[in-house]
């Protein structure tokens, strides 16, 4: 049971899922290009398992991540985001948008 309901459709994370496979099937020379500390701003960027300066997990954290947000260009990640970056960015962050603002109008 969540706090606050919601009308909106539910979204696939096929494409987001299928970027990241297919990112981690790059060379690691390939993926370190990626890394949090090219990045600069925030938490953007790949963060692979056991990585001790990460950002956003443990090096016990037995997983990869690639976080994505709009305080960098586009172009600035990887080509296998590209696709899910041009579709289904820009209404993702348009519906968590009017999330917010509507959980900020119904808290006052």
């Amino acid at each position: 049971m969540s706090i606050i309901a919601f009308d909106l459709p539910e979204k696939s994370d096929l494409a987001i899922r299928n970027s990241l496979l297919a990112f981690l099937k790059r060379p690691r020379d390939y993926k370190n290009k990626y890394l949090q500390a090219h990045f600069k701003n925030a938490f953007d960027g790949y963060s692979y398992m056991g990585q001790k300066d990460s950002l956003n997990q443990y090096d016990t954290d037995l997983l990869h991540s690639f976080v994505l947000s709009e305080f960098h260009d586009t172009e600035d990640f990887p080509q296998e985001f590209q696709g899910f970056l041009t579709n289904e960015w820009p209404e993702l962050r348009a519906n968590v948008r009017a999330i917010e603002l509507r959980i900020i109008n119904e808290l006052d």
